[in-house]
């Protein structure tokens, strides 16, 4: 129940990113048509927010309120980057910065010492992970790929789901990221067996769109998280860590 509502409550988050997203596009519209759609858009999401809020029973957050972009802020990049595409590269660079290493936890449930990724691994210590990154599109699969290699991550990438498949029925991989939206077999499609030919690999899912009920299915089968893009490189790769560290931690 515990894992279930953690699940609800990022995804709670994911939608509040979403909410946030329109508002913001629909700020800046200016074609009043479009404008106009937008907002039906929000009133429709924030229903489904207070839906969401009332089936799971979660303890409503403040609504999310668009912040002033602060340049030097790691939260502010992505979207600096989104404004201007160049500075891509100034983004990787940051995101090599630093060292890592493992430190031992206890498992407070189980009493035991559990490995666990912290924000100063080695990139020695993250070769023998392995993320496998789904994207039809080439563009967002080589920046992931590259976030997670400047990490140390061994990082395999592929660009559709039954490809993807064949590569994880014969190779484990700790964490599969991928887009929902792709030719063929969708992310979803894609997590149900995946989840079927290794249980303990997790999914994430990064996204340009996710409807209500894709959420509701990504929660029902399994998924770690759940990004839109443009995503924030920082943010992706705390989830990345935490899916390491809670595989770790019930195995």
């Amino acid at each position: 129940m515990k894992k279930r509502d953690n699940k609800a409550q990022k995804f709670l988050s994911c939608l509040d990113a979403i909410i946030l997203s329109k508002n913001e596009k629909r700020r800046g519209e200016t074609n009043s048509r479009y404008r106009d759609i937008l907002r039906i858009e929000l009133a429709e999401l924030k229903s489904i927010r207070s839906l969401f809020i009332s089936i799971f029973k979660i303890k409503p957050k403040e609504p999310p309120v668009q912040q002033k972009t602060n340049p030097t802020s790691k939260d502010n990049i992505n979207a600096l980057s989104n404004n201007k595409p160049n500075k891509l590269p100034l983004i990787e660079e940051k995101l090599s910065e630093g060292t890592n290493k493992l430190e031992r936890k206890i498992d407070l449930k189980t009493n035991k010492k559990v490995k666990t990724i912290d924000a100063n691994a080695t990139m020695e210590s993250m070769k023998d992970i392995r993320i496998l990154v789904v994207d039809d599109e080439e563009s967002p699969r080589l920046v992931v790929s590259k976030f997670l290699k400047n990490d140390g991550y061994n990082v395999m990438t592929t660009n559709n789901a039954d490809e993807a498949i064949e590569i994880i029925s014969k190779n484990f991989f700790d964490v599969v990221i991928t887009e929902i939206r792709m030719r063929g077999k969708n992310g979803i499609e894609l997590l149900r067996e995946v989840k079927t030919i290794s249980p303990n690999t997790s999914i994430i899912f990064l996204t340009t769109y996710v409807s209500m009920e894709v959420a509701k299915e990504a929660i029902k089968y399994g998924a770690s998280d759940l990004f839109l893009k443009p995503f924030d490189g920082y943010k992706l790769r705390d989830s990345v860590r935490e899916a390491l560290n809670n595989a770790k931690s019930y195995k």
